[in-house]
């Protein structure tokens, strides 16, 4: 007589006679995995410098404690087709401080996932985060007109210009002169 419980094969033969055998299978811990975070925010949004992304709800599995979580990110230029996911980061917060390396007016959204302490299989699944912009700057247009008089002058000069206007998120806050003085030689 043989019996198998877990890959361990168990029989009992003694001389042709059938006796039970006993089997100690030790102890069986379960698992499971870890959940996702219920809720994932990235903000502001648009943004200059920095992102904060926060999250929260995710559990622990049976056996299997929360060791810390796993971020990735993906980029986009219109927010419709994104570049795949690249690792970022692994924090044991709940929160994280991000400066992503985009170019103005691009996008990034975020995915995150926890990781327990029962190893990879025991992971969960990815949760995954609103987009984001970073600010948009165009450069300002340099004036369409500029004068000076009188011509020739003598000692005080007027300069005038305009035509100039601001860019996308980029007010005119002033304006630079600069001169060239040069030598004018008489026969």
């Amino acid at each position: 007589m043989s019996a198998s419980f877990g890959g361990v094969a168990v029989s009992g033969l003694d001389r042709g006679t059938v006796s039970s055998t006993e089997v100690s299978l030790g102890t069986i811990s379960i698992y499971s995995h870890c959940t996702a975070p219920t809720w994932f925010s990235v903000s502001p949004n648009p943004f200059e410098s920095k992102v904060k992304l926060s999250w929260g709800g995710a559990s622990g599995g049976t056996n299997n404690s929360i060791k810390n979580y796993y971020i990735q990110y993906a980029t986009s230029d219109d927010n419709s087709n994104w570049r795949g996911w690249s690792g970022l980061t692994t924090t044991e917060a709940t929160k994280a401080d991000i400066s992503p390396q985009i170019s103005r007016g691009r996008y990034i959204k975020y995915r995150i996932r926890t990781q327990g302490t029962a190893g990879s299989s025991y992971y969960s699944g990815f949760r995954e985060s609103n987009s984001v912009r970073r600010i948009l700057y165009t450069s300002c247009v340099a004036p369409t007109s500029f004068s000076c008089s009188p011509n020739p002058f003598e000692s005080n000069i007027s300069l005038s210009w305009s035509g100039a206007s601001g860019g996308a998120n980029n007010s005119i806050t002033g304006y630079t002169i600069e001169y060239i003085p040069s030598v004018r030689l008489v026969p």
